[in-house]
């Protein structure tokens, strides 16, 4: 036999018995009894029951509960269930009274993870059943290292760890998030360079964000946003390239070029010009210069122009590298 059946036979006996029963005014005072169908009731929070009482006089019954932040019940027996716990409904009817025991359940809640491992940027979607079928609320411990919107959308931040609650009916459920430190490689640890030659490094960040970049020397070699490497002149310098506060470093070394005349020693007479070649390792062009330039001058191609007898030398030099060449001018 059910429960509702239960409910409707022993509802059935009442009303017989009552029909049944002679109307003796003494007797009737004197059996008031008061019974409800139910005396143990569980609830989830935020349901409610709805007491009937039963007795053998006319009188109004009267509820009350005895942990009203638990359960409430109103003046015509509906009971509303608060927060987890345990109360007791009396039910008095003239002078009898009857009670209830009210358990209200305590909500579950289940998450499809308690854990989760993320690189910055990355996206996780958290989601959250109870057992009572309640409304959840989540938030993040720390919004500097990964946010979480009302759906349980979560986004990384920075690398770190963070708690998310998730919150329900008082009941909360815990996943602890890890924003992980990227990994970062490039394609070169050294490089050797001339100046004004360039370079583009190529860097692998597991979290695909691109590195920021800076070089110790400026004056050595410079590096743009992009990753893009340029010589300046002689020397060493060191290019790092950084993720979320992980670093990783190539070394440049802007090397000095071999100079190379095609003449170490030129005679010319007075008014006369000649060509002085220079081949130069690194492919950029050499800077020419004289000694003393009332015995001869020189131009930026290498042609040298003799003005009156004497020795002079014409310099040709490029990124700290100088190489002459000895010019001695005869009046004919």
């Amino acid at each position: 036999m059910t429960k509702n059946n239960i409910k409707l036979f022993f509802l059935s006996f009442i009303l017989i018995f009552l029909c049944t029963t002679p109307l003796h005014q003494k007797k009737i005072s004197a059996a008031s009894y008061v019974i409800v169908l139910d005396q143990d009731i569980s609830l989830n929070i935020g349901e409610d029951y709805q007491l009937i009482p039963l007795s053998f006089t006319l009188d109004m019954p009267q509820f009350k509960s005895s942990n009203s932040k638990v359960a409430t019940v109103n003046a015509f027996g509906k009971v509303i269930a608060k927060k987890p716990g345990t109360a007791t409904i009396t039910v008095t009817v003239g002078k009898e009274r009857t009670t209830c025991i009210i358990t209200v359940k305590e909500t579950i809640i289940t998450l499809n993870a308690q854990k989760v491992s993320l690189e910055n940027r990355e996206t996780y979607q958290l989601s959250a059943t109870t057992s009572d079928g309640s409304f959840v609320t989540y938030k993040s411990s720390k919004k500097s290292v990964a946010v979480i919107d009302e759906t349980g959308f979560i986004t990384a931040i920075k690398p770190g760890t963070t708690t998310i609650t998730v919150s329900a009916n008082g009941s909360k459920s815990l996943c602890t998030l890890t924003v992980k430190k990227p990994t970062i490689k490039l394609d070169r640890s050294s490089i050797k360079l001339f100046r004004n030659q360039s370079y583009t490094l190529t860097a692998s960040v597991s979290s695909h964000i691109l590195p920021t970049y800076k070089t110790n020397k400026k004056s050595v070699a410079i590096v743009d946003s992009s990753g893009t490497i340029t010589a300046m002149k002689n020397g060493t310098a060191t290019i790092t390239a950084t993720v979320d506060g992980v670093s990783t470093t190539c070394i440049i070394t802007v090397k000095q070029p071999e100079i190379t005349l095609s003449q170490t020693e030129i005679f010319m007479k007075k008014g006369e010009s000649k060509t002085l070649y220079a081949t130069v390792s690194s492919g950029n062009t050499p800077i020419f210069t004289t000694s003393n330039s009332n015995v001869v001058t020189v131009s930026n191609e290498g042609k040298i122009y003799s003005h009156k007898k004497g020795t002079a030398y014409v310099y040709c030099q490029e990124d700290g590298v100088k190489v002459k060449c000895k010019v001695i001018v005869s009046e004919s």
